[in-house]
């Protein structure tokens, strides 16, 4: 994989709150942007100065779990993140009225040009199904690996998933190749319905995790014969400011 170099020294993008094993799975809403290369810099700037103090209030407002934000590294056609947790009772769509109403109130000028810079966009909501990521082990990239099952063969793929993959996953971060993972079920929005994130905080390790996948588990086995469909996007989280 070729490394995307970013170049935007002292800019970042805030860290959500770590996501804990105990917690309650609950669900996310992910919001994909794609922002001209030449622009990335100034987006980066808007969403730090102006995003971020207003999600962290929606955070101790409790009206939302938590909420981050990476940048595109390898993969896909978008390359900004920004990811918002909720638990079973969030009203994301309730939170985005408010969210943007409130970005407006700051500043009409930095609303109107944050969203002016903002090509492409889409959303998607995922079930979190399980949480592996513990306390302080978000991890530096953020590996995530989609796939269309049939509908019919979710039941049979979820078994196999556990029998073949999460023993390598645990192996892997007891290894210390991985910081943690998370299985998320498709909810509304895209073509796919199952998702892997896997989480590192080694380039290098993502290489040789997948290497011991697929040798653990080849491409004859009878679980890739239910995906119909599969993508794969690399990200990598940008320390928060001052980080």
């Amino acid at each position: 994989m070729q490394r995307l170099i970013l170049g935007l020294v002292g800019l970042a993008l805030a860290a959500s709150p770590t996501l804990a094993q105990e917690d309650p799975a609950g669900r996310v809403y992910v919001a994909y942007y794609k922002i001209g290369y030449g622009d990335l810099a100034e987006w980066i700037d808007l969403f730090n100065q102006e995003s971020v103090p207003v999600l962290q209030e929606l955070v101790d407002e409790g009206v939302i779990t938590g909420f981050g934000a990476y940048m595109h590294h390898t993969g896909g056609e978008y390359n900004i993140r920004q990811a918002i947790r909720g638990d079973e009772t969030t009203d994301f769509s309730a939170f985005w009225d408010e969210y943007l109403a409130r970005l407006a109130a700051r500043s009409p000028e930095r609303f109107e040009r944050t969203n002016r810079l903002i090509q492409a966009h889409t959303d998607e909501i995922w079930n979190i199904g399980e949480l592996n990521v513990q306390e302080g082990g978000g991890g530096r990239y953020f590996y995530d690996a989609v796939f269309q099952v049939n509908f019919a063969d979710l039941e049979e793929w979820n078994q196999m998933w556990d029998e073949t993959f999460k023993p390598l996953l645990e192996q892997g971060r007891a290894d210390g190749l991985l910081t943690g993972w998370v299985e998320e079920e498709h909810n509304t929005g895209g073509r796919f319905n199952w998702k892997m994130v896997t989480l590192f905080d080694e380039w290098d390790a993502i290489d040789d995790f997948n290497a011991r996948l697929f040798e653990a588990v080849p491409l004859d086995h009878p679980i890739y014969d239910m995906i119909m469909a599969h993508d794969d996007v690399l990200w990598e989280a940008i320390p928060p400011p001052g980080g």
